[in-house]
């Protein structure tokens, strides 16, 4: 709760209405919580009395509570377990983006049409409540010519034992050679999604977007 004193003949006319009907101690906790959800009480009032107390203290609150969401945030670094198979350059999550690169345990050889699951030298144990997500590095198929199978790789934290080895499951467009180390694909983690109930319906009472591929079309 703010804690807070309102000077009454500074504070604009809905922070004295609603303070003279519901009392100030529940009036306090109604503007704290309007702080933490974005939502003011009189929008009109706040411009008209920017002076208010009671606006300029949920504002200053509301970016208070921000600010340190973010440096909380930015000091909680997740562990990530690792176990190394193979002797290649160690994981490491570089400053910019999300995505951090994996690489070839081996040296592998594809002819074009050949389909190969080769190693990626590591194991790992996620954090509980994560799975991974890997992809191929934007420049895997220009290099390489090879593709990912399945699209995405998804590595769910039971995944985790030592013999749980990441792979990288290629095909390949093309002859092919990718020397052991090179840098083949990244994944990131992502949290798992909550408890979903599916409720079956007759209809949904929506207006229909126009179908696939209709994104952008008048």
């Amino acid at each position: 709760m703010i804690q807070i004193d309102i000077p009454m003949p500074k504070s604009c006319g809905a922070c004295r209405f609603l303070l003279a009907a519901i009392g100030k101690p529940l009036f306090k906790q109604f503007v704290y919580e309007c702080a933490v959800t974005g939502y003011f009480i009189d929008d009109y009032d706040k411009t008209r009395h920017p002076s208010c107390p009671l606006h300029e203290a949920d504002a200053l609150e509301k970016e208070a509570k921000k600010k340190r969401t973010l440096m909380k945030m930015e000091n909680e670094a997740v562990k990530i377990r690792i176990r190394y198979h193979a002797d290649i350059d160690r994981v490491e999550k570089i400053n910019q983006g999300d995505w951090i690169d994996l690489r070839a345990a081996e040296d592998v050889e594809l002819k074009k049409g050949e389909f190969k699951m080769f190693s990626l030298g590591v194991s790992m144990e996620l954090p509980k409540g994560y799975e991974a997500l890997c992809v191929p590095r934007s420049s895997t198929f220009r290099k390489y010519g090879v593709i990912l199978v399945n699209s995405v790789g998804v590595i769910d934290e039971t995944f985790c034992g030592d013999g749980d080895v990441w792979q990288f499951l290629a095909y390949a467009m093309r002859d092919t050679v990718i020397p052991k180390n090179e840098r083949i694909c990244q994944f990131r983690i992502i949290e798992h999604q909550p408890a979903i109930e599916f409720e079956e319906v007759e209809e949904l009472g929506n207006k229909d977007r126009g179908g696939i591929g209709s994104t952008g079309r008048i």
